[in-house]
């Protein structure tokens, strides 16, 4: 599954750099994360795939931490979690739940 993956995040990242609309763009890295999510990354979801659904996708979230870091998670540009709707935190508020990828 992480093979397919990373062949996803790869096929979409060179269709950004081929874009021609971002070749002499304006733009902040949160705009660059965004519209990188939702003209690549969205069309590359497939029942069939790791990415299944546009929920999987996460901008701006939280991730955890390694132990012994003062905070427990931090927040990453861009990531791909196993099922939708997912998120770092367990019920108990603690961030254990890993993403299958993080784009930063």
């Amino acid at each position: 599954m992480i093979g397919k993956l990373d062949q996803i995040i790869e096929r979409s990242l060179r269709k950004l750099a081929e874009d021609s609309h971002v070749r002499s763009w304006c733009a902040k890295e949160h705009d660059w994360v965004n519209y990188f999510a939702h003209r690549y990354l969205l069309g590359e979801c497939s029942p069939r795939g790791p990415l299944r659904e546009p929920g999987q996708i996460g901008i701006e979230v939280s991730v955890p931490q390694p132990p012994g870091y003062e905070k427990q998670s931090v927040s990453r540009d861009l990531v791909i979690w196993p099922t939708c709707g997912d998120t770092c935190f367990d019920v108990n508020w603690k961030a254990r739940n890993h993403p299958l990828a993080i784009l930063e």
